[in-house]
């Protein structure tokens, strides 16, 4: 809690941390009748009943935003939208030492690049009825301690602490022109050699102590200290017994976890083990539009197997039957999911999938593309394997070579340290009032800031983790 209030989370003064330690004790079930969930409308009880004076909260928590608050945020936040930074990329050539005996050494420099990161622009738009507001509907640790806007606040700021770590791992300018590239885009573009691409093998201490070894060769001078990893993952490598690994006590000392907390791979530092549940492979969850301005859903017109692709990633033990999905995002909404099409990949040929948006769409666009996993079938999990610009009305080709097999997972390591990656904040999230219109009390919570990648040459991508077994 303080760590968040340190890293410039909350306003001074504002109350907002009194308020989040409030509601970090909602941990109770609000129903109504037999036990049924309250699934109504406005701040009216559906029966009389007593309202129990905890809330139950079955989405996201602060807890589990890890990625983001573990960033480094240096003390100087941001005052423009562009912050400009240098690059260091060598400190010199590859030459010889040795002079003669008063001899004239050669002549180098060091190099430099210089560099810039824009800031983007991060909200959510809130309200809360008058009657809310005032009414205990929603309850509370007391009926004065947490009104309704109080809960709506902090449900915002956790909605949009969520989205902002998610987007950390995911998101890609060239998609979506709004937002940062995400750590996955950001080092394929920049160092695209620090791509462990495992297609489908365990990620075993061995490979990672193998990893860790080559981040720290000449060129790239990386000391690893964290490894980022979905819980599953570490759940794995807690089957995998080995010395390398260092696991935790119980909290009465007397037992070993059977989650590990490190790895020991040689350095000076181990590798810590970091979960971040929002690492996993996005799934499509809600197939319907949302937003204040729904798009049309969008269809895939065609799914055809290149044979003249100039990569192929499918191999032989990825070949069979596929199906598919597009959602449309603008920046006022989602659409629904298209319908399902299905492909026969029989061959070592990427997957061209044509999408049409049945209407013009406005610029900063773009297309979600899910895919299920080999021979999963039409009703199985959707994952995200890609995403691509909208033009208007226009019909676009995203290309599907299998660079994300659906169904594994993913990793990062890399050295958590603020000349490496950092955040800035040119505004951490606050709470911002707007005009009454109506009669309801509307606000936004909003973050303007940006990841910077000063080093993206000492971040590992580990890619397509296949899950234990047995």
């Amino acid at each position: 809690m303080d760590a968040f209030n340190n890293q410039g989370l909350f306003t001074p003064g504002s109350g907002q941390l009194d308020m989040l330690r409030k509601a970090l004790a909602l941990n109770k079930s609000l129903e109504v009748g037999q036990g049924a969930p309250w699934s109504g409308e406005g701040g009216f009880a559906l029966i009389p009943q007593a309202l129990q004076p905890t809330l139950a909260v079955a989405t996201a928590k602060l807890k589990h935003i890890r990625f983001y608050k573990a960033l480094p945020k240096p003390d100087n936040d941001v005052v423009s939208p562009f912050v400009e930074y240098t690059r260091q990329t060598e400190i010199g050539s590859d030459l010889d030492p040795f002079v003669s005996e008063g001899g004239v050494p050669q002549t180098d420099n060091s190099v430099f690049e210089r560099l810039f990161a824009r800031v983007k622009y991060a909200a959510t738009r809130r309200s809360v009825t008058d009657i809310m507001a005032q009414a205990t509907t929603l309850g509370g640790l007391t009926p004065s301690a947490m009104n309704a806007v109080e809960i709506e606040t902090l449900n915002g700021l956790i909605y949009l602490l969520k989205q902002m770590d998610k987007s950390l791992f995911w998101a890609d300018s060239d998609a979506n022109p709004l937002a940062w590239d995400g750590i996955f885009k950001a080092v394929l573009d920049a160092a695209p050699e620090n791509d462990f691409d495992l297609r489908g093998d365990m990620m075993t201490p061995e490979k990672i102590q193998d990893i860790a070894a080559v981040m720290t060769e000449e060129g790239r001078y990386a000391m690893p200290d964290n490894l980022w990893m979905p819980p599953t993952v570490r759940n794995d490598l807690g089957k995998l017994a080995s010395q390398r690994l260092t696991y935790g006590l119980a909290n009465d000392g007397s037992e070993i976890q059977v989650v590990p907390k490190a790895i020991d791979v040689g350095n000076d530092v181990p590798i810590s083990f970091e979960t971040d549940i929002f690492l996993k492979l996005p799934i499509l969850r809600d197939e319907t539009g949302a937003g204040d301005q729904i798009p049309a859903t969008p269809a895939i017109a065609s799914l055809t197997a290149n044979d003249n692709a100039d990569k192929f990633e499918f191999a032989d033990d990825e070949q069979g039957t596929y199906w598919y999905k597009v959602v449309a995002f603008t920046s006022r909404g989602k659409s629904a999911a298209s319908q399902a099409v299905s492909v026969d990949n029989t061959g070592h040929t990427r997957v061209d999938v044509t999408i049409t948006p049945n209407s013009s769409l406005p610029a900063g666009s773009y297309f979600k593309v899910y895919r299920t996993a080999l021979n999963a079938g039409e009703t199985s999990k959707y994952y995200l394997i890609g995403q691509i610009a909208a033009n208007g009305n226009q019909a676009v080709v995203f290309h599907d070579d299998n660079k994300i097999i659906a169904g594994t997972e993913n990793a990062v390591m890399i050295e958590m340290q603020p000349e490496v990656i950092q955040f800035r904040h040119i505004l951490p999230p606050v709470r911002l009032p707007l005009a009454r219109v109506g009669l309801e009390l509307p606000f936004m919570i909003v973050a303007f800031g940006m990841p910077i990648y000063e080093l993206p040459t000492k971040i590992a991508l580990i890619r397509n983790i296949g899950r234990v077994t047995g």
